[in-house]
């Protein structure tokens, strides 16, 4: 009836954002997988809509892998945006380690969110479970400012700026383990942009291209990025 419907609203309202709040989403479900799960984190401002554009990739990666997206959860409205890269990384760990207990692990991360992966590949090192694989899809250093969020919602769009200044801010620890880079500038060129980071020993890093650009190598040429991060793991 009509006088339920606002009751109803609230329901699906609350719903939903208890859906935001969560920090993990099963991109692909394998019931007795064989091998361990792949856990990304997707750049941009890394809520689940930045996860659609790996859909085209998901389809040619190995039948038996599992993976697992890792997304922000700050657009619900009652969570705050973490206080920094570090706490953002813990908040994963323990996520992770409720699919996955023990490692070995493997990470991705897109874009900017190879900062949140190095960070979290840092913790699993300290806690004497380290990555087995750290994979980074056309690595960014962030910007300070974020891009467009679509949206005329300032709530949002001052936490999304939020989020862009705590990875912006983040402390670029050295990374010890081998990092397979797959991105779609010339092998040189991506080598001197990661060197900018001042975090690799440039003999860890493994370089591939694969075709496109930033905004369309995800979207366009999933079979070939799914050919590569089947060899790196």
């Amino acid at each position: 009836s009509a006088r339920n419907e606002p009751r109803a609203f609230r329901r699906w309202l609350q719903r939903l954002d208890r859906q935001k709040a969560e920090q993990i989403v099963a991109l692909r479900r394998i019931e007795s997988p064989s091998q361990a799960p792949l856990f990304v984190c997707p750049g941009g401002w890394g809520h689940e809509r930045e996860l659609l554009v790996f859909a085209s990739m998901l389809q040619h990666l190995p039948p038996d892998l599992p993976v697992y997206g890792l997304k922000q959860n700050f657009l619900a409205n009652s969570i705050p945006v973490a206080e920094s890269v570090d706490t953002i990384a813990r908040n994963f760990l323990a996520t992770i380690r409720n699919i996955q207990p023990k490692g070995p692990y493997r990470l991705l991360g897109e874009c900017i969110a190879g900062v949140v992966v190095l960070e979290l590949a840092h913790q699993l090192e300290l806690a004497g479970d380290p990555a087995e694989k750290i994979i980074l899809l056309d690595p960014r250093l962030p910007r300070t400012q974020p891009p467009d969020t679509g949206t005329e919602s300032e709530h949002v769009s001052e936490k999304v700026r939020r989020y862009y200044q705590i990875l912006t801010e983040a402390t670029q620890r050295p990374c010890v383990r081998r990092v397979h880079v797959i991105g779609t500038e010339e092998t040189e060129h991506m080598r001197r942009r990661l060197e900018q980071w001042n975090i690799f020993d440039t003999a860890q890093l493994e370089i591939v291209r694969v075709p496109g650009d930033h905004d369309s190598y995800l979207r366009q040429h999933g079979e070939e990025l799914a050919r590569e991060i089947a060899l790196a793991i």
